[in-house]
């Protein structure tokens, strides 16, 4: 609930006041466990609640300053490194954390995170302050010695939780449809996370060795086809391709291909004779997962940029609902009849049925009679 909470002050104050909030509090959330382990358990448990309240404040503030501070046509791009950089940090801190963990024991890990975590912070803060009477992160066609300025002095009044159209946003069939695609997206995202080891654990027992490779490869892939799809969505927009063409493309490609590889993998990964048919077609399924970086993950900066924040925390929220309910949905059904090829064909349906809401309500145009 706190993304909400995130993306109105985000929206209200800037998104880089929150981000550093944000950053200081996770960081010293994480370093406090190191000392709270050797005191009580209950205060670790509270550190890890702090910590999930900082971090909800993220993702809100990086989606308000893109939508403040970058041009339309730019900001496909921008987003996707960014978002890209989460997978990044999954395969660093899973290969430097089993490093730490096993030369240097569990401290260390939470140390380096922690204090890696104070350090980018202040570094934010920093560069926040030194280019804030000079220009506000506008990237601009043409020669980069250009400088675009602002009055930082002179802002628009940003409306109060209280001023929020809250129901006419939430009757908005635009809103909705990016609500449950993006729904549909951390559906998958959640599930296959959550339950791909089990499933090559169970199914290939003799590959254990290769563990590492269906660990990291995702998110390697993934990261490459976030910026692809980034770099593709500035082009398409750049050439006139309208912003709602280019969203609905981005959803299309992500919803239809994991589907697709999802329902080839229920057919032919499920006897453990095709290990690494099983493992390319699960890469592929999050290759093409990565295009929903320039899809409905963005779209909120289309639809209200005034209220992007709150948007994507909103929705961000409801992600967060379809890990919690969609992975224990998943675990009751391997509970009670073990198919994997159940488990794919359910995942890829909720896939489906998001792409069709999406591509009938869908848009990336401005909701001008809510947000002119």
């Amino acid at each position: 609930m706190t993304q909400i909470i995130g993306g109105q002050l985000a929206d209200k104050h800037g998104g880089e006041v929150v981000l550093c909030v944000s950053g200081f509090g996770w960081s010293l959330a994480i370093l406090s466990i190191t000392i709270f382990a050797s005191i009580s358990n209950h205060l670790v448990i509270l550190a890890n609640f702090l910590n999930g309240i900082c971090q909800g404040l993220f993702f809100p503030a990086i989606i308000s300053i893109v939508s403040s501070r970058i041009i339309q046509e730019k900001r496909s791009f921008l987003y996707s490194i960014v978002n890209s950089g989460t997978n990044f940090g999954s395969v660093l801190s899973g290969l430097l954390g089993y490093a730490f963990l096993f030369h240097n024991g569990w401290e260390y890990v939470f140390l380096t995170i922690g204090l890696s975590g104070l350090a980018w912070t202040l570094s934010i803060r920093w560069l926040s302050r030194k280019r804030k009477q000079k220009m506000h992160y506008i990237l601009l066609n043409g020669d980069s010695k250009e400088h675009k300025t602002i009055n930082v002095n002179i802002e628009k009044p940003t409306p109060t939780c209280v001023d929020v159209p809250w129901k006419l946003l939430l009757r908005q069939a635009p809103v909705l449809a990016m609500f449950y695609s993006h729904f549909g997206q951390a559906f998958f995202n959640h599930n296959i996370m959550a339950w791909a080891p089990t499933y090559f654990h169970e199914t290939f027992p003799e590959m254990q060795d290769k563990a590492w490779l269906y660990n990291i490869s995702p998110w390697l892939i993934q990261l490459v086809s976030n910026i692809l799809s980034g770099w593709i969505a500035n082009k398409m927009i750049q050439n006139v391709v309208s912003v709602t063409t280019t969203r609905k493309f981005g959803e299309a490609v992500s919803h239809v291909g994991a589907a697709i590889a999802l329902l080839i993998l229920s057919v032919v990964g499920t006897t453990s004779d095709h290990f690494y048919l099983s493992l390319l077609l699960m890469n592929m399924a999050f290759l093409l997962r990565g295009f929903e970086t320039i899809g409905s993950s963005i779209n909120s900066t289309d639809l209200a940029p005034s209220y992007s924040g709150i948007l994507y925390g909103m929705m961000n929220t409801g992600c967060s609902i379809a890990g919690i309910i969609g992975v224990s949905f998943i675990g009751h059904i391997l509970h009670t009849t073990g198919n994997w090829s159940l488990v794919f064909i359910t995942i890829a349906c909720v896939c489906f049925s998001a792409l069709i809401v999406y591509i009938c309500f869908g848009s990336g145009k401005r909701l001008v009679h809510i947000d002119s």
